[in-house]
């Protein structure tokens, strides 16, 4: 059982050269806390060429730490929608009421399956098969909390055609006390320092995942990794229960088959390297 985390965060930045966060992390098995009270809310319409399926914990209760979720869970909604031919997104505009989350999950889950049907008559009018199946499955949910923050993560997997479909994972962490955003901003200045921590986390994910590949391979195969280093993700990290999370979307450091790597740094360990928290 992960034990409870006491976090006070004092925000600071300083330059890239002697990059540190004034940052209290420490643990506490007696503080006790009541964990964030959710409804899990599902909507999965579909026809005879597309299905959508869409699952959100949504906050229940009153207070800003609801709130703040509450609208992130309103505008994270909006990254599922499939991109259109000229690669953008064009998310419907809800303008109900954001506290009710069924409402809201069932407008973007029916407009997401609209999107889907444009799509599906694109792809077959561009000469695509008419037994083409396009599915968007996607889940905000409540990944990690202790006594002072609740990490939110999004992920989404699409099938649109092709070979295979695509996944992507991103998280967002709140303060319990006020539901403010905490963002970890890592020194790209340090990246080389970082190097044996990174290379822990991706080769422990590698391990886990029942890949013969480690970091080394992925350097000598000559088409990731290609400066020898293990870069910093372009995704946000965010911070969790256990420390800082790393995510690598697909392809970004490695073949498809790696999936989307993970692995989380204790806090401890990564804190030398935070440029700031805010």
């Amino acid at each position: 059982m992960i034990p409870t985390i006491l976090l006070a965060m004092m925000l600071t930045a300083t330059p890239a050269s002697a990059a540190t966060t004034n940052i209290s992390y420490t643990t506490n098995d007696s503080t006790a806390y009541t964990p964030l009270a959710t409804d899990s809310i599902g909507r999965a319409p579909s026809d005879e060429h597309c299905a959508v399926e869409t699952a959100v914990d949504f906050p229940a209760g009153s207070g800003q730490l609801q709130d703040s979720i509450r609208s992130y869970i309103a505008d994270e909604l909006k990254a599922f929608y499939p991109e259109n031919e000229d690669g953008v997104t064009e998310p419907a505009d809800y303008k109900g009421d954001i506290s009710n989350g069924k409402a809201i999950v069932d407008f973007h889950s029916e407009a997401i399956l609209a999107a889907l049907k444009k799509d599906y008559e694109q792809y077959v009018k561009d000469g695509g098969p008419k037994d083409m199946y396009m599915i968007t499955q996607s889940s905000i949910h409540k990944a990690s909390e202790n006594d002072s923050i609740v990490t939110y993560e999004a992920t989404s997997y699409n099938f649109l055609g092709g070979a295979h479909g695509s996944s992507w994972l991103e998280g967002v962490t709140f303060r319990r006390s006020d539901g403010s955003r905490i963002d970890i901003v890592l020194d790209p200045l340090l990246v080389d320092e970082m190097q044996p921590l990174l290379r822990e986390g991706l080769n422990q994910y590698l391990s886990d995942n029942g890949t013969e590949l480690n970091v080394d391979s992925l350097i000598n195969g000559g088409m990731y990794l290609i400066d020898g280093l293990v870069p910093l993700p372009s995704t946000p990290t965010y911070l969790t229960a256990d420390g800082v999370k790393f995510v690598y979307q697909q392809y970004e450091i490695g073949p498809y088959t790696l999936g989307i790597p993970t692995f989380t740094i204790p806090l401890d360990k990564i804190r030398p390297y935070i440029l700031k928290a805010e």
